[in-house]
């Protein structure tokens, strides 16, 4: 079971620990110094992102970014390059209720969550976050860090570019 450290310290990161948790080793959460008000969440502890590699080792920890579209979802992408950078692999979480086709192409740092449709031949790029409920219809295309909330349905042979909102 992958050991993981979750960015992020609001609502979405708190709520996707809660799926995440059935599925991996989440052993902290991390944001930047200056966002810190308190030194845990769900019990486990938040550590500043600027030394989070001091504590969580790089060839141990995974990560994943589960913060939600703030600027149009600039903020996850950038954190999830901050993160590279230092050295991390993530990790992509998909609910066991989705089902998974051998030609699904998909990325890395990928939040897709329960009852998620996703259709033969789909491609979907870095650091999207797919709610409940949505569908990829076949053969369509995601780029990088896109947020789709419930009830979108995305056609079949669909190109949907990167830093997309769909709601």
């Amino acid at each position: 079971m992958d050991k993981i450290i979750v960015y992020g310290n609001g609502n979405i990161a708190k709520i996707v620990y809660h799926f995440l948790k059935k599925k991996f080793d989440v052993v902290g959460f991390t944001v930047d110094k200056k966002y810190i008000i308190e030194t845990s969440i769900e019990g486990l502890p938040l550590v500043p992102f600027e030394n989070v590699q001091e504590k969580y080792d790089v060839s141990k920890y995974k990560m994943i970014v589960a913060i939600g579209y703030i600027q149009m979802n600039n903020v996850r992408e950038k954190k999830y390059q901050e993160a590279k950078e230092k050295g991390y692999n993530f990790v992509n979480y998909i609910h066991p209720s989705v089902e998974i086709h051998e030609n699904l192409k998909i990325g890395e740092n990928n939040i897709i969550l329960d009852h998620v449709a996703i259709q033969p031949y789909v491609k979907i790029g870095n650091s999207n976050f797919l709610w409940s409920n949505t569908t990829l219809g076949h053969g369509s295309s995601m780029e990088n860090t896109n947020w789709i909330t419930s009830g979108v349905v995305i056609s079949g042979d669909v190109i949907l570019k990167s830093k997309c909102f769909l709601g």
